[in-house]
């Protein structure tokens, strides 16, 4: 009979300093620790967690990588021609998404992005598996797959379904017994913190609903199992917008030639380069060493942040916004949000958080650890006399 349960609630966008203002959830959640987060967008944080790997090892850093071999050129093309101009280019999108993902048999969420036709041809998709899902994290093992190889009665968010939904469903596996180990992904308060960072009241209200939600996950699981746990953790925080910088056009003016010279995908906080020529490189540099409020991350700043490719996929040269800038425009959005994340690791609202009412093993200081306290979990609800995949 199961007796022993725990639950992980990934709630998006919950940086340190946001809930340490808000004192979020004080009376059950006694054990606090602000995490260093990953550098690169929330499938990059995502990733880490669920594997406790660096993006030069889970290979997500970011949702589009120079691959012209393995580009998504040929359905764009389709989409184009079995699509009639006066649809327009939501309706194109829309399709484009849904052809992509049933030919191309992508499980996982496929963004939208902002990229000419022309230019899209060099680049491929990272996010092809769900990452919630076993074996969604091609390069490395994680934590869906320890589930299923240990065969854990589990429930992990899916990203088809509403919080609503995901949240029902989990209370009922816990009445039922029928759950082990749960991992909810709360998407909620990272949409309201992109288009209001600044609104306190709005932050206020928000956080209140994920207690109310939480409590009754606690109260349900006191109710109905001898040994629970409950955690909450975010990957990183939210950053308010100062001003954006348009370094598409300062590129564009070098008189190089995309595609001959140069790729470039341009990220909110980051853009990042490949050479396609040696003249247009040192020409593209010395652009961007003099452009204000970004840095060009040196070697040792790219291996320090983990993101040093052997193969450059992710970019020859990556130039970091600081804090609070954005470029506009940008191959992700159409235009820049009042928050964003995505910037320097040790930026004070880049801190994610790990919360639980037990004390986690390890001690999280870092988003990759997440996995070493989760795979502790599951490792718990193996009986006794199994031997687990893996021991940490």
């Amino acid at each position: 009979m199961i007796n022993r349960m725990h639950i992980f609630i990934y709630l998006d966008s919950a940086g340190w300093e946001i809930l340490r203002k808000n004192n979020f959830l004080p009376d059950s959640m006694h054990f606090r620790y602000p995490v260093r987060s990953q550098l690169g967008d929330s499938i990059t944080s995502l990733s880490t967690a669920l594997t406790g790997q660096p993006p030069n090892v889970h290979k997500h850093f970011g949702n589009y990588y120079y691959s012209p071999q393995h580009s998504m050129r040929e359905m764009l093309e389709m989409t184009m021609h079995y699509l009639p101009c006066e649809e327009g280019a939501r309706s194109k999108t829309k399709l484009f998404h849904e052809l992509f993902r049933k030919i191309r048999g992508y499980s996982g969420y496929f963004n939208r992005l902002s990229i000419s036709p022309g230019r899209l041809r060099f680049f491929d998709y990272a996010g092809k598996q769900d990452i919630f899902a076993r074996g969604g994290i091609p390069a490395s093992k994680s934590i869906p797959d320890y589930l299923h190889e240990n065969n854990i009665p589990h429930l992990i968010y899916d990203w088809r379904k509403s919080e609503e939904e995901n949240l029902k469903n989990m209370l009922e596996r816990i009445r039922h017994k029928s759950v082990q180990f749960g991992l909810l992904f709360m998407h909620g308060l990272d949409k309201m913190l992109h288009h209001a960072p600044a609104d306190e009241q709005k932050i206020a209200e928000c956080l209140k609903n994920y207690e109310t939600q939480i409590e009754k996950i606690i109260s349900e699981a006191d109710l109905h199992f001898n040994k629970y746990s409950v955690s909450v953790m975010s990957g990183h925080g939210m950053t308010a917008r100062q001003a954006v910088i348009n370094i598409k056009n300062i590129i564009g003016k070098l008189g190089l030639v995309f595609g001959k010279d140069y790729i470039a995908f341009y990220d909110p906080t980051m853009a990042r380069f490949w050479y396609l020529d040696q003249e247009a490189k040192s020409i593209i540099i010395e652009q961007l060493r003099n452009i204000p409020h970004t840095r060009i991350l040196s070697d040792a700043e790219m291996t320090g942040y983990n993101i040093n490719f052997d193969d450059n996929m992710y970019g020859e040269t990556v130039l970091l916004l600081d804090p609070g800038y954005q470029i506009e425009p940008n191959n992700r959005i159409r235009n820049s949000y009042p928050g964003m994340h995505g910037y320097a690791p040790e930026h004070e609202d880049s801190y994610g958080i790990f919360m639980s009412d037990h004390q986690p093993s390890p001690s999280p200081s870092w988003v990759g650890d997440f996995y070493h306290i989760m795979l502790a979990a599951i490792n718990d609800c193996i009986p006794e006399h199994a031997s687990p995949h893996e021991v940490t």
